[in-house]
């Protein structure tokens, strides 16, 4: 199915003009008329027809919007033309912080939309003001708008030109609420009820696809949420199939398949330095594949190391993919492996960390909470501070560094400081 832009463009005002015909607001008919109803009139099914087709063809679009973010605009784009407005937004607000979040938009600078995202949408009190049932049309006026929402207007609206608006609330439940609005300028017609009507027609589907769209985001944040706990273990974590081949690995993991001389990686495969550990993980493997609930232990005994490898074989709760989790629910017969070297003189501690990257004492132990995995409201907590100060020592951390990303401290953190410190040195770095 082809997205809105390659199919819609821009509608021609015929196109438009049938549309509207179409899907008017039923009108009754007078007595010649219905005397009159059993005359054909091929030109008017013919505008009907092409109308309908134009209708399907925008509700496909907007259920691909559901998948393909991208399309959101799109849609919002044709949603104007069909209801002659100027600009229209769907918006989100989390029931549980009261934020609205301006998810998709038509006619509306970036800048504004970003102003909006930053902070000026907690002036937006158009939910309050609908007073229609669930995928119903409100119509709101200027002089209703300025009247209930004096801020909103003087940040938002006055700068976007918005001085009509058809409002829709799409869902409410305990998590979120989902909005619909269209605009029309402060010096433009207000809007009449075809325009509703034709909106109404249209509501459910954008309703549906919103929800759609929401909760695979969600999926898509839990997804990068888990690759980055995974990643911050302070210990080797890896995930395999049944079959025992690897599909993740964290970097401490991937330090000792470099380094450690019991275990290896070959062909994306665990490779144990004896054949008879080597057996026991096939083993383990075997029982985790085949539904066993308790974890299996394998010690690792090695002439060149005074204390055992430790690998910890259970199914895991989690794909064997971490980017399948975007898409789909936890792959059967995903198995987990923790690496665990009790002789590692591997010790990650702030003076070190901060030696290292010329990091002050406070952004050390921010380094080290984000190594350890926690986030930075857990951070906030511990330290006894407000979390934009630690905000601000994270974008220190970053600029000292030369990341961007928090995942991206801790894999250069791990990188540089386990080779040195499996080096065996006390003293130097």
């Amino acid at each position: 199915m082809g997205g809105c832009g390659r199919r819609w463009g821009w509608l021609s005002s015929g196109k438009k003009q049938a549309f509207r015909n179409r899907w008017a607001m039923p009108q009754k008919k007078n007595k010649a008329i219905n005397q009159c109803a059993d005359t054909t009139d091929y030109s008017q099914n013919s505008a009907n027809e092409s109308a309908s087709q134009t209708l399907l063809d925008f509700i496909g679009d907007i259920y691909e919007a559901a998948l393909n973010p991208d399309n959101w605009d799109n849609v919002m784009e044709t949603l104007c033309q069909l209801t002659g407005s100027k600009s229209s937004v769907l918006v989100i607000q989390d029931q549980q912080t009261g934020v609205n979040r301006i998810t998709s938009m038509h006619g509306i600078s970036r800048l504004i939309t970003l102003a909006y995202n930053a902070g000026l949408g907690k002036y937006d009190n158009t939910f309050s003001l609908i007073k229609t049932p669930l995928n119903d049309v409100m119509v709101l006026n200027k002089d209703e708008l300025i009247r209930n929402t004096p801020s909103f207007t003087q940040f938002i609206m006055k700068p976007a030109d918005i001085g009509h608006m058809l409002a829709v609330e799409l869902h409410r439940d305990g998590k979120v609420r989902i909005g619909l609005a269209v605009h029309r300028g402060f010096n433009a017609e207000p809007f009449d009820a075809e325009a509703s009507f034709v909106l109404r027609q249209i509501t459910p589907h954008i309703c549906r696809a919103a929800l759609i769209s929401e909760e695979l985001r969600s999926a898509r944040q839990q997804a990068l949420d888990i690759s980055s706990l995974l990643e911050n273990m302070p210990f080797g974590t890896l995930i395999t199939d049944a079959s025992g081949h690897v599909k993740y690995h964290n970097a401490i993991a991937r330090h000792m398949f470099d380094s450690h001389e019991a275990i290896a990686l070959k062909d994306e495969r665990i490779q144990l330095f004896s054949r008879s550990y080597q057996q026991q993980l096939i083993a383990a493997l075997a029982k985790q594949a085949a539904d066993q609930r308790a974890a299996e232990v394998i010690s690792v005994s090695h002439p060149a190391y005074s204390y055992p490898l430790v690998l910890f074989v259970g199914r895991s709760n989690q794909t064997a993919d971490p980017e399948a989790v975007r898409t789909a629910p936890a792959e059967a017969g995903a198995i987990s492996i923790y690496l665990c070297d009790p002789g590692s003189t591997l010790v990650l501690t702030s003076d070190r960390i901060a030696l290292a990257f010329n990091l002050t004492a406070a952004e050390a132990e921010v380094a080290l909470s984000l190594v350890n995995g926690l986030k930075l409201a857990d951070i906030a907590e511990n330290k006894s501070v407000g979390i934009e100060t630690v905000r601000s020592q994270v974008k220190n951390i970053f600029h000292k560094l030369g990341v961007n990303k928090q995942q991206e401290v801790v894999r250069m953190i791990v990188q540089t400081l386990l080779p040195v410190a499996d080096s065996g040195s006390s003293t130097d770095l």
